[in-house]
């Protein structure tokens, strides 16, 4: 394995209340409690513990990713550093973040947890209580995904991180919960403005919520990214994404589309592969080329994530017949021979469909079972 941008210059402040190297990282690193502008010098000796195979014990996800043929977070920012140039990046020196804003949010989605999203809190605390499996089979396990309350950073916090960025800083990545229902957001974001004003800023968000006055301040950002999380059309969303009505999404999506340039501001559709979605493909890749043509950008598909964690809701857990069907929409994109989509992630995604048809993950039956009952009774329909 060569060296991972994230290690040597990146700082990841995780939904988990840690500061950590990257977001695949969770239960390691340093408590947002403590001084985050000493991040860098603190993570000096994590970063020069031995490694196995090249890897440290940290970066298990990322091995386990391309072990199994898929794309990882660290192959896709050397992709970036090659086009970005390696005479930008200076040694020992932070120019990537990685910033959840805490896991407050208004969705409640089936792959996630309440470490990522304060909507989970009481149903995962009534099944620690009650030893009702959702994520795994063991209570510790779950347990590790709990986080007992709500929490954000505040701006003493965002202003520790916001000292570590000078014109150096290359990119920040905004995350939550949902950053864009935190208050702190635009402060957070001038912040970095101000400090790096070549920064990209890239968003992931739900787009739930969308004032007007948001909206106004997203036109002013000089070069900004959003990502928005869309995994399916309709009732498919409602189902996977716990929000109630799927028209808000399309209405504050296409409003989105129509006030960026299309140059310095950009959309893209992050979809995630799971149990629920395996035949959406097709439907997302169409309503993005909708939006595009009413819109006049360019927007793109991001095909590099799976939901592989919990086993419940990976599409190892949905019927093969399904995986098939998952395959049929990759063919679908792929035809279209589109330039808003990787063909080196839907190629990925694919070979992921066929490593779960050739060699078929073993999950407890009663874990799917029980976790289909659950969202069932969380979304008050069967999808």
């Amino acid at each position: 394995m060569s060296n991972c941008i994230w290690i040597d210059n990146g700082m990841c402040v995780s939904a988990f209340g840690k500061a950590v190297f990257c977001c695949m990282i969770h239960d390691q690193g340093m408590s947002v409690a403590d001084d985050l502008s000493t991040y860098n010098e603190r993570m000096m000796a994590e970063r020069s513990k031995p490694k196995t195979a090249g890897w440290l014990d940290a970066c298990g996800s990322c091995k386990k990713k391309e072990d199994s043929g898929a794309t990882s977070r660290r192959m896709r920012y050397i992709d970036k550093v090659e086009k970005w140039g390696q005479a930008r990046i200076k040694k020992g020196k932070i120019q990537f973040l990685d910033i959840s804003f805490g896991n407050t949010c208004n969705q409640m989605c089936s792959m996630c947890s309440s470490a990522f999203s304060s909507k989970w809190l009481k149903r995962d605390k009534k099944m620690l209580d009650t030893g009702i499996t959702f994520r795994d089979n063991s209570k510790s396990q779950h347990g590790s995904l709990h986080v007992p309350e709500a929490w954000h950073l505040n701006q003493d916090k965002l202003d520790e991180i916001l000292s570590m960025v000078d014109e150096d800083t290359i990119q920040c990545d905004i995350k939550g919960g949902e950053p864009l229902y935190d208050k702190m957001f635009e402060y957070f974001c001038k912040g970095l403005i101000e400090r790096s004003p070549r920064i990209r800023i890239s968003v992931s968000t739900n787009l739930t919520k969308l004032s007007d006055e948001r909206l106004e301040f997203i036109k002013t950002m000089p070069e900004a990214q959003f990502g928005l999380s869309i995994d399916g059309i309709g009732k498919t969303y409602e189902f996977v994404r716990g929000w109630h009505d799927w028209n808000i999404i399309d209405r504050n999506t296409r409003r989105l589309a129509q006030a960026i340039d299309g140059v310095r501001q950009k959309i893209s559709i992050n979809f995630t592969l799971m149990r629920y979605n395996m035949d959406q493909l097709p439907a997302v890749y169409d309503y993005l080329e909708d939006v595009a043509k009413e819109s006049g950008h360019r927007l793109n598909l991001y095909l590099g994530q799976i939901a592989t964690s919990p086993r419940s809701m990976s599409p190892a857990a949905a019927d093969p017949k399904m995986v098939l069907v998952a395959l049929e929409g990759i063919d679908y994109v792929r035809n279209k021979k589109s330039k808003h989509v990787s063909h080196a992630l839907l190629d990925s995604l694919e070979n992921y469909c066929y490593s779960i048809l050739d060699n078929r993950p073993q999950i407890p039956q009663n874990l799917i079972d029980n976790a289909h009952k659950i969202m069932v009774e969380e979304r008050g329909f069967e999808l």
